[in-house]
């Protein structure tokens, strides 16, 4: 692994393994090979299972720790034709697991009902669902994606004579619920090999345990279910996923309800579609209000339903978009950017969107951040993210002595308090955050390979495509480009939100590049920056063509520096100075001291020193050979003896007036009371920074021997007296004449 490049906004780590050991598929491109290494994937075994995951490579569900236990107890509970309750929970994954669940129970011959609780009721099973339960006749509870930390709530079930099957996947707290069987890979001496199932996944196992093969045309609820809850696309995920997405290809009606609304293709359906388009209408119900619909809909056998009920999430992911924007908004002027977390909170924010603005807020300062909002009863009811290496069920958990609740993964999770609570906890979240060490508040953005855009081909990115479906634990890899110029950019989308580039190639073509979402980054670039992307890159259908995208994930803008140690700067750079700027020329030349300027937009602005950083340019002004004092940075290009600066030897004995130089340029002064530096330069044949040089060491000269006063304003010099005399005196009573003489000839050593 390379060092980490550094940018204003993140870090870019280049990762750049070996191939992989042993045999490899021909014709697979090497950039690829590359990618799999990166991940663990190191021989030809994991590699082809990896690239063509099948059903043999699936674990059996029955090394469940208490799987025997749950499929005997479901078993009595078919022949006892027991009423049997499914519950779920709010999420697209709650939703998913228990819409599965109700589908096996019912073809494995269960009398099963689900219950969904509001957000209002709060995450996961809950006393009051237990007693609604019992007062109907239910004797048997079997949760989906939920349970695992509901301690209290089973001791309630067990009073009742009711018992319970747990199926979740998140971290159990230390004491375990009274259950009648746990199924959850992440329990203590649970012996399933793979630990990172969503709830959906491990319901898909009890599911599969009880139908065998016959459960996997359920796979496409598997594979919405996964993909929303952000789990690793890895091992039996990245199965499940894979086939789930062959299904949706012919979708049942409710999920073709679904794409409708959300104007995905069936035919071109992916894990980004349904991440970014499905599952957040089927959370939207349960967000704002109940999740019944979402559960509706995935049950229903119906179209004209299913197109009604997709309709309306829909409306409802429009609202929750809405109230998304509201918050977001003020959660923004609340802000601390010194605060090394963000603890924000408003009584009246919907609890429902509170965890998006969260993952908002952490996307844009990446630093860990919690919102809470006031439920009817007065209690605080918040929503966390975080960011990598730190821990953020772990930093509640510390806090706990300000707690009502707390659960969740280290990225996630959620939290209730009472009022009095509020400033007590904030402080003490805020103090652990202030262990985060500094490096961890740089976001991190992992380069697969530098690449020029000319090497982004279709062959590559067929090969690429081998590695979907991507998402949490198989990133669609990122490049790094070499350095580029910018042609174009502009702003394009409904709001002018989204930031679209034109590269210019080496091959002389131009590549277009979208950056989504950034539109505030367009200030950072003018036309003709050297830049360089770290990208996506996808081979898209467009009008029945394929063709190449780049989809930019973060830039960097290399800056012109100009390191000026002689007055000899070109005179169509030396025109884009400053007046300001300029006034450091009119001085002899043996007296400039060095000039540092930066490019910032289209000026150059006067720096301190030279601080060069990955692709910046410095061009050095000073005779040639003379450039041993740049410092060295990669990616950066010295540029001496450049067309951009004129450094010739000619050049700079001018700036060393001779006796006849003088007499011609005295001449040229008696006959004017004033003149601007541009007539000087042009009637004698100067560059314009070297006719500054020239005119001050001459008149300094001539002030020296008592022939001139001159007074020197903005690039205009004004003549106070004139020596009738003329310029008849001995050089050697000037001083800047000697020094001029002497710095000549170490100049020219």
């Amino acid at each position: 692994m390379r060092a980490l490049e550094q940018t204003a906004r993140t870090a870019w780590e280049f990762v750049m393994p070996d191939g992989l050991d042993g045999a490899t598929p021909s014709g697979l491109h090497p950039i690829v090979l590359q990618i799999l290494r990166s991940r663990g994937i190191s021989d030809l075994k994991s590699l082809e299972a990896f690239l063509y995951p099948d059903f043999c490579h699936e674990h059996d569900p029955f090394l469940f720790r208490d799987m025997s236990l749950a499929t005997l107890r479901l078993g009595l509970a078919r022949e006892k034709n027991e009423k049997v309750l499914i519950h779920g929970d709010y999420d697209a994954d709650g939703v998913t697991s228990a819409a599965l669940l109700f589908l096996a129970f019912t073809r494995y011959g269960l009398r099963a009902q689900i219950y969904i609780p509001t957000r209002a009721e709060g995450y996961g099973i809950q006393r009051e669902s237990i007693l609604l339960a019992h007062s109907q006749g239910v004797t048997l509870i079997v949760t989906a994606d939920c349970g695992v930390q509901a301690v209290d709530e089973a001791k309630v079930a067990h009073s009742l004579g009711i018992d319970l099957i747990i199926t979740d996947h998140h971290t159990p707290a230390p004491e375990l619920p009274l259950a009648f069987a746990i199924i959850d890979p992440k329990i203590g001496g649970c012996p399933y090999p793979f630990k990172d199932l969503a709830g959906v996944g491990v319901a898909y196992k009890l599911a599969c345990a009880l139908l065998g093969e016959g459960a996997r045309d359920l796979l496409d609820y598997v594979a919405v279910g996964t993909i929303a809850d952000l789990v690793p696309l890895v091992g039996e995920n990245r199965l499940y996923v894979r086939k789930g997405l062959v299904l949706l290809t012919h979708p049942r009606c409710s999920f073709k309800a679904l794409m409708e609304v959300s104007g995905v293709k069936p035919a071109q359906i992916s894990a980004g579609n349904i991440a970014y388009m499905l599952a957040p209408r089927l959370n939207a119900a349960g967000r704002l209000d109940d999740a019944v619909p979402a559960l509706e809909l995935l049950l229903t056998q119906d179209d004209v339903v299913a197109q009604a009920l997709a309709r309306d999430l829909d409306a409802f992911n429009r609202e929750r978009q809405r109230l998304e924007a509201e918050v977001l908004s003020e959660a923004l002027a609340m802000v601390d950017l010194d605060a090394p977390a963000l603890v924000l909170f408003a009584p009246h924010w919907p609890p429902g969107v509170i965890g998006i603005v969260a993952s908002r807020l952490v996307e844009r300062f990446h630093r860990p951040t919690i919102l809470l909002c006031q439920d009817e009863q007065g209690v605080w009811r918040g929503s966390g993210r975080s960011i990598i290496g730190f821990d953020l069920i772990a930093a509640l958990r510390r806090c706990q002595a300000w707690l009502l609740q707390c659960g969740g993964h280290p990225m996630a999770a959620g939290l209730t308090m009472r009022g009095e609570q509020l400033n007590g906890f904030s402080a003490c979240f805020l103090s652990l955050a202030g262990e985060i060490t500094a490096d961890l508040f740089i976001p991190r953005l992992r380069i697969q390979a530098e690449l020029s855009l000319e090497e982004v081909t279709e062959q590559l990115l067929a090969d690429i495509a081998l590695l979907a479906p991507f998402g949490v634990g198989n990133a669609q890899p990122i490049f790094a480009s070499n350095p580029c110029t910018l042609a174009d950019k502009s702003l394009v989308g409904s709001e002018r939100q989204h930031l679209r580039l034109l590269i210019a190639r080496a091959d002389g073509e131009k590549a277009g590049a979208i950056m989504f979402n950034q539109a505030r980054r367009s200030a950072e670039l003018a036309i003709g920056d050297r830049v360089r992307l770290a990208f996506r890159a996808s081979l898209d259908t467009y009008k029945g063509k394929n063709q190449v995208s780049i989809y930019v994930q973060d830039f960097v803008v290399g800056r012109e520096w100009w390191l000026v140690l002689l007055p000899c700067l070109a005179d169509h750079r030396f025109m884009r100075l400053s007046a300001e700027l300029r006034e450091p020329f009119f001085i002899p030349t043996h007296q400039f001291k060095a000039l540092f300027l930066r490019q910032e937009g289209r000026e150059l602005v006067e720096k301190t020193a030279l601080a060069l950083q990955g692709l910046d340019v410095a061009y050095l002004v000073t005779p040639q050979g003379r450039g041993q004092c740049l410092p060295d940075a990669p990616h950066v290009t010295y540029a001496v003896g450049s067309d951009l600066v004129y450094n010739g030897k000619e050049q700079l004995q001018l700036l060393v007036p001779k006796r006849e130089q003088l007499a011609h340029y005295y001449r040229w002064f008696v006959k004017r009371t004033a003149f601007s530096l541009e007539e000087f330069a042009g009637e004698h044949g100067l560059l314009l920074s070297v006719a500054y040089s020239v005119c001050a060491a001459t008149l300094r000269i001539f002030a020296e021997l008592d022939l001139v006063t001159f007074e020197f304003n903005g690039g205009k010099v004004t003549l106070l007296h004139q020596s009738p005399g003329g310029p008849r005196r001995d050089l050697a009573q000037s001083p800047t004449y000697t020094a001029l003489c002497i710095w000549e000839k170490e100049a020219l050593l």
